[in-house]
């Protein structure tokens, strides 16, 4: 997978490559708010497809998932498994604006919303009757501060 970007003006700043002798493919990427960014993708090698999710600094190099283990073991969401409606606790309380993004294994966000909140750390969200049954990676933004967790609905 090559993965490169661009100025303003078009003019290539970098360009990488990524991955292994399989077959990969990056489905999404997303830009985070420290300049890096976000891939979500799969490879296919020796018989069996993988998904994977790495970081890379705004110069191109993986600089892997600085948080990702410490911000998904910090957030509990119950019930998990469940059917499109959940509550989810942060590790801390906090005031403002939380964004959610849900997305697929193969990157596509299929839910975005906001909440406010006032000096709580619990948020229940509610996919709607669109979703479908699956494994979801769920983003939650407040502020500078990330938070993942790795969400299982049923039908």
């Amino acid at each position: 997978m090559v993965i490169g970007k661009t100025d303003s003006l078009a003019n290539l700043l970098w360009v990488n490559a990524y991955g292994s002798s399989g077959i990969d493919i990056g489905y999404e990427i997303i830009n985070e708010r420290d300049s890096g960014f976000l891939v979500i993708g799969n490879t296919y090698q020796n018989g069996s497809d993988e998904y994977f999710l790495f970081h890379v600094n705004d110069s191109g190099k993986v600089v892997g998932m600085p948080d990702w283990k410490e911000r998904l073991d910090q957030v509990q969401v119950y019930p998990n498994p469940n059917k499109g409606i959940i509550r989810i606790v942060l590790p801390t309380k906090a005031s403002g604006e939380f964004r959610l993004e849900l997305f697929t294994l193969d990157g596509q966000c299929v839910y975005m919303d906001s909440q406010q909140q006032q000096y709580s750390n619990e948020l229940v969200v509610h996919f709607g009757d669109y979703h479908t049954g699956g494994v979801y990676f769920l983003k939650i933004t407040h502020l500078l501060e990330n938070y993942y967790a790795k969400i299982f609905v049923t039908n």
